[in-house]
């Protein structure tokens, strides 16, 4: 064997080497995983929040509250810098129950909104077209 064909052996050999360790995946670039076993998903819902200029403050004035992880009051992750200063996230939860109403609350005036492009209401306004183009509702088509 010439040595260029021993390199080339030695280098592919090299290349096909794993550089993950094995099970390393399950919270790979996970920055914010919780380990599912330790949230309670049926009964609320959780979301981290950073805590900067009164974001917590005004998280927990919204009926969310700091998770309990592994008997600890509170979750944290650092998530970045600022200056310097390490930014933490807390993880928070809120009753699914009163998350889902203001989430419907939320989605109201869109609702709304939705209905009112469906009937052909352009927001109380008689809707303008431009020349012979129209949009044609409960279609993705445009008609001439």
């Amino acid at each position: 064997m010439t040595d260029a064909a021993v390199k080339s052996t030695r280098a592919e050999e090299v290349r096909q080497e794993r550089r993950r360790k094995p099970g390393s995946t399950v919270n790979y670039g996970q920055k914010l995983g919780v380990p599912e076993d330790q949230i309670d998903r049926k009964t609320y819902e959780h979301r981290f929040v950073n805590d900067v200029a009164n974001r917590v403050q005004n998280m927990t004035d919204d009926d969310w509250d700091p998770a309990p992880i592994n008997g600890a009051s509170t979750e944290t992750r650092v998530v970045g810098t600022d200056s310097g200063k390490p930014i933490k996230a807390i993880l928070m939860r809120k009753r699914k129950d009163w998350y889902d109403a203001d989430q419907k609350a939320k989605r109201k005036p869109l609702d709304e909104m939705e209905q009112a492009i469906k009937r052909g209401a352009a927001h109380g306004k008689e809707a303008e077209l431009a020349g012979d183009v129209a949009y044609t509702p409960g279609t993705n088509t445009i008609e001439r």
